[in-house]
């Protein structure tokens, strides 16, 4: 609505500054959860989740923008590619909410997040992106960011943790200040790289919980708000109110694409108990991997949330309101 009723704030440089900060730094956090050796052992079932939820919205929304919408061939990729993704941003505010960041389960759904995330850029850099130098320069800082972090941890632990300053803290934002810069300069986004630094330091926050909740603190009390707001204010209520039909076409396609992609192999792989399987927990699963699905709110109707954020408004508002679909608090 303040987009609506005052349209510049659209376009405020510190809100988009710190709406993507946020969105970085609470992939890094999820990242940061998943414990590498449930990874590794679950990597079929979040390869096989996070892929398809991925490719069969790509196809469905894609196919529906084109010929029901009769949008351009480019106008309806955009359209696939952003009705397929999902916000790991917000699965992670979700788990972390419900406890469910500390199971199995809630690892699993963080990583086929972060495969239906990849699936995205990739998606983007073939159909939109011109590589340019910039693009190794980013793939480089990448990959020293990570390895400094990985070799560095011990030895600045020791001299410099658990100080007023907060050293750790201000070391990791200046990493992942650094690799925003350069994806930016590659016209990229560092969100993967920031769940992958998470990933390599997550035996660090598991050594040190203390610290992983300074960052949780840092995140959800200053900078997921504004990562909300920028979400909102990307929605033209105008182009809402006039392509309504629209709307709700994407929005039924979207939502049925997810459920038909993940609900099968959600119900092949993912059980909540060894021997008994559970409808509701699996129901649960494919929510939560649309992006904004609180996923106990299946067994106690609790509520559910999501940002948008993407090219078309018309891809904007059906991902909001995919968000919407049930129930808030």
């Amino acid at each position: 609505m303040v987009g609506h009723i005052q349209p510049s704030a659209t376009k405020i440089p510190w809100i988009d500054f710190l709406a993507s900060f946020a969105s970085v730094l609470l992939t890094f956090l999820a990242g940061a959860e998943v414990d590498p050796a449930v990874l590794r052992n679950k990597s079929r079932e979040a390869l096989a989740i996070g892929g398809l939820s991925f490719v069969v919205p790509f196809v469905a929304t894609g196919l529906f923008a084109f010929f029901v919408g009769h949008w351009s061939l480019r106008q309806a990729e955009i359209a696939g590619v952003a009705l397929s993704t999902t916000s790991l941003a917000v699965v992670y505010a979700v788990l972390v909410e419900t406890g469910l960041n500390k199971t199995d389960i809630g690892k699993v759904i963080m990583a086929a997040t972060f495969v239906t995330d990849l699936g995205t850029v990739l998606a983007l850099s073939i159909l939109f992106i011109t590589p340019t130098p910039y693009l190794l320069l980013f793939a480089g800082i990448s990959v020293g960011c990570v390895a400094a972090m990985v070799f560095l941890e011990r030895w600045f632990f020791q001299r410099y943790g658990d100080r007023v300053i907060e050293p750790e803290i201000k070391g990791a934002f200046f990493a992942l200040f650094l690799l925003m810069w350069t994806a930016q300069l590659a016209h990229s986004q560092a969100v993967l790289t920031a769940f992958l630094l998470g990933l390599a330091v997550a035996p660090v926050f598991r050594r040190h919980p203390e610290q992983h909740k300074r960052f949780r603190v840092v995140a959800f009390s200053f900078l997921t708000p504004f990562f909300f707001l920028k979400g909102g204010l990307n929605v033209n209520v105008a182009a809402l109110v006039g392509g309504l039909p629209l709307l709700a076409g994407f929005l039924a396609v979207k939502v049925a694409a997810k459920f038909v992609g993940v609900l099968p192999v959600s119900l092949r792989y993912v059980r909540p108990h060894e021997h008994r399987p559970d409808f509701r927990h699996d129901l649960g699963v494919v929510r939560a991997e649309r992006g904004h699905h609180r996923p106990d709110s299946v067994l106690d109707s609790r509520h559910d949330r999501d940002s948008v954020g993407d090219p078309s408004n018309h891809c904007r508002a059906a991902f909001l309101f995919t968000a919407n679909a049930s129930s808030y608090e």
